[in-house]
Order: C-alpha cells, then structure tokens, then sequence
C-alpha cells in the first residue's frame, strides 16, 4: 500500500465533472452551501466508466467566445434526455454525457487534511453546482510516501496527524497502485 503526502501549492486538472441531481461519491455534498469551501479542493483520477454508461461525446472547443465552456457542456446534459452526468475534458475539450456518476471507479483521491472525507460526502447534492476535478497534475514536493496506508481514510488522517513535520498540505491516494 502506498500512498504520498505532497506539499502541493497548485492543482492543474484535465477534466471538470458536474453530478446533476445525484450524490458526488464519498467526495459528495448534502447541499453546496452546507459544506466547507475546502471540499471543492479534493480530486479524483484512474477512474474507469462503463462504457455502456456513455451517452455521447462532442467536441466542443473553448475559444473563449461562447461563454463558460462547463456551462455549455452543462446544458448539452441538461439537453439530451436520459444525461445525469457530464465531464468536460480542457485538453482534448471533448463534453462527454454519462447516465450516471461513474465516481466510485475512480481510484484515486487527493485532498486536504481537512475536512474529512466523510464531512465531504456527507448526504445527496441536489445542485447543478456539485463540480468536482479530475485527472490533475499535482504540482510541488512528494514529502512523504509510505506503504503500510490501506486506504484513503487514513492517508488523509495521517496527513492531519504528522503533515506538519513534513510541511505537507495535500495528500494523494491511489488504490490502483497497491
């Protein structure tokens, strides 16, 4: 088992996702407003959707000059009947709709000390707002990295326990990987 506790100063993400009208996975929400702001700061990559889950992809490029360009691929959601789920990928700028949230392949997760992990999945996000990053590029120091972790629970306790002695303030935790 291994996991890393990085001191990461920037996240760079590949893809943003929106859950509408369903829960985020263990990174989830009871109501936007009711949860801390640092939720929005975990992530999640190796994910593996069902392709049979696949509704569409369309290529849709961010020029910039039609608006917000999660919006837009929001609305393609919001449009085709049956879309509960979408993700807009920024490098290959593909809007790709899935029938549901396909979360729980996702091997990997990264966030903060705080809040826990269970704080963030707390209850159903009934909200068009429930975004959440994906397929990011961490950006500082690997401090640490231990294999005697199980999981991503307790990576991130030991993070909030000795992360000061190692000036860390993010952790990563990829299942996939043990």
């Amino acid at each position: 088992w291994t996991y890393t506790i990085q001191l990461a100063t920037m996240i760079s993400c590949s893809a943003l996702k929106l859950a509408l009208s369903i829960a985020l996975l263990a990174l989830g929400a009871s109501a936007a407003g009711d949860l801390p702001d640092e939720c929005k700061k975990f992530t999640l990559g190796e994910c593996d959707p069902a392709q049979d889950e696949k509704i569409g992809e369309w290529k849709i490029p961010d020029d910039g000059s039609h608006g917000d360009i999660n919006t837009i691929c929001q609305t393609v959601c919001e449009i085709q009947e049956g879309c509960n789920y979408f993700v807009y990928n920024t490098e290959s700028t593909n809007c790709t709709l899935y029938h549901y949230r396909y979360l729980e392949s996702c091997q990997l997760v990264g966030g903060l000390a705080t809040p826990s992990i269970d704080v963030c999945s707390q209850g159903e996000d009934n909200t068009c707002e429930a975004f959440i990053m994906e397929d990011c590029t961490y950006f500082g120091e690997a401090v640490l990295t231990e294999t005697s972790v199980t999981d991503s629970h307790s990576c991130q306790e030991l993070l909030e326990t000795i992360g000061f002695a190692y000036h860390a303030v993010y952790f990563t935790y990829s299942s996939k990987s043990h």
